[in-house]
C-alpha cells in the first residue's frame, strides 16, 4: 500500500500531506496529473488477469486524455485504433494472449508503451514492477528503453522528454545490477534515473536513518 501511495503521489493522483511534487520546477497538481501516468498499480491501473492484450490496449487507448484545445472529433481521428496500435508497436503476436500469462519484461514493456502512447504523458510511475518476478537487469533494461535516453534517434530534439520512476520494495544490491550501474542514482550517457524503495540490504538502520518497512526516495 505504501508503494502504491508513493506511485499515486508521484503521478499527481494523490496529494501528499507534507512536501510537494515538482514538475519542471513547479508544484502544479493538475499539470502533473496530465503529464504523469501511474502504471500497473494494484486494483487501480493494473490490468485484470482475465483480459487479453488486445482488450488491455483498447481500454488504455480509450482512457487517454484529450490535449487542451483539441476537439473531441479531432482527438478521436488522431488516436490510432487498437488493431493499428498493436500492429505498429510490434505486439501482433501476443494480441490474443492473456496479459497475466506474459513474460514479466514483455508485460512491463507493453504497459509502458501504452502509458507513453498518451501524447501528454512525459513521466511513467511504475508501481512495484518487482512483484512480477522480474530480475533487476531485465527491469532496468525495459525502463531505460522507454526513457528519452533509451530512445535516442536522429530526431530526438523533436521528441517529447520521457522519464520513468520505478517504485520497488527494496533497493537493488550492486550484484543484482549490470556492472555500469549501482543502487541509487544512475548517470549513463544522459540517462538520469533512480530507485524508490526501502533501505538497501547492505546498510543498517543507524547508517540510513530508515526504520525497517519505511520507504525512502532517492533522486
Amino acid at each position: 500500500m505504501g508503494r502504491t501511495a508513493c506511485t499515486l503521489i508521484a503521478s499527481g493522483r494523490l496529494a501528499p500531506h507534507t512536501g510537494e511534487v515538482l514538475l519542471d520546477g513547479e508544484a502544479n497538481l493538475k499539470r502533473l496529473r496530465s503529464a504523469a501516468a501511474p502504471v500497473d498499480s494494484p486494483t487501480i491501473t493494473e490490468p485484470e488477469h482475465h483480459m487479453k492484450v488486445k482488450h488491455v490496449v483498447a481500454e488504455a487507448l480509450a482512457l487517454h486524455s484529450r490535449p487542451p484545445g483539441t476537439s473531441f472529433i479531432r482527438h478521436m481521428t488522431r488516436t490510432a485504433s487498437p488493431a493499428t496500435w498493436i500492429r505498429d508497436n510490434g505486439f501482433t503476436d501476443i494480441a490474443e494472449e492473456h496479459v497475466a500469462a506474459l513474460d514479466p519484461a514483455l508485460r512491463l514493456h507493453l504497459l509502458l508503451s501504452l502509458a507513453f502512447a498518451d501524447p501528454q504523458v512525459r513521466v511513467a510511475a511504475v508501481d512495484s514492477p518487482d512483484r512480477h518476478d522480474i530480475s533487476y537487469q531485465d527491469m532496468l533494461r525495459v525502463l531505460t528503453r522507454h526513457t528519452s535516453a533509451g530512445r535516442k534517434t536522429s530526431n530526438q530534439s523533436r521528441r517529447r522528454s520521457r522519464s520513468v520512476l520505478a517504485v520497488v520494495a527494496q533497493l537493488p544490491a550492486a550484484e543484482d545490477l549490470p556492472p555500469y550501474t549501482h543502487p541509487g542514482d544512475l548517470h549513463t550517457g544522459g540517462l538520469h534515473t533512480g530507485w524508490a524503495g526501502a533501505a538497501p540490504r547492505t546498510t543498517t538502520e543507524a547508517e540510513t536513518g530508515v526504520h525497517p518497512g519505511e520507504q525512502q526516495v532517492q533522486q
